[in-house]
């Protein structure tokens, strides 16, 4: 089952050049993914104590600069999630769990071309930062 993930910015070249750029000044460019990171981009996640689902649109080896966390060790991978609730969150590896289903989120499109029924397939914007996922 192949799902298209509905846009909420035009799909012109001018756009997807602007969201890559914006999604570079936030994340950098990441050539691999280190092996204490265990989630991808795009996968579906639960988080375990407030239980709600989300999607992976980028992670950080530890926990940045300016980011408050609930008394969890910030020397552990962070991710950026879109979550189920419609609000983005940064949450700590050991909050989170993999799951199966979809997420509903009005940004969707920011991040993925599609939900492929396992998890959700990165757009040319965030394939350019992440570029192990080429």
């Amino acid at each position: 089952v192949r799902e298209a993930v509905v846009s909420t910015q035009s799909t012109g070249e001018g756009a997807i050049a602007a969201e890559r750029e914006r999604l570079r000044a936030r994340y950098g460019v990441r050539e691999h993914k280190p092996k204490g990171v265990e989630y991808c981009i795009g996968q579906v996640l639960l988080h375990k104590r407030y239980n709600y689902t989300c999607v992976v649109t980028g992670w950080d080896e530890r926990c940045s600069e300016g980011h408050e966390v609930d008394a969890l060790p910030r020397e552990q991978p962070f991710y950026h999630v879109l979550a189920d609730n419609e609000s983005p969150r940064y949450v700590a590896q050991e909050s989170l769990v993999p799951c199966r289903g979809e997420v509903v989120h009005a940004h969707l499109g920011k991040y993925f071309e599609l939900f492929d029924g396992e998890r959700f397939v990165p757009n040319t914007a965030l394939r350019s930062i992440y570029r192990y996922l080429k």
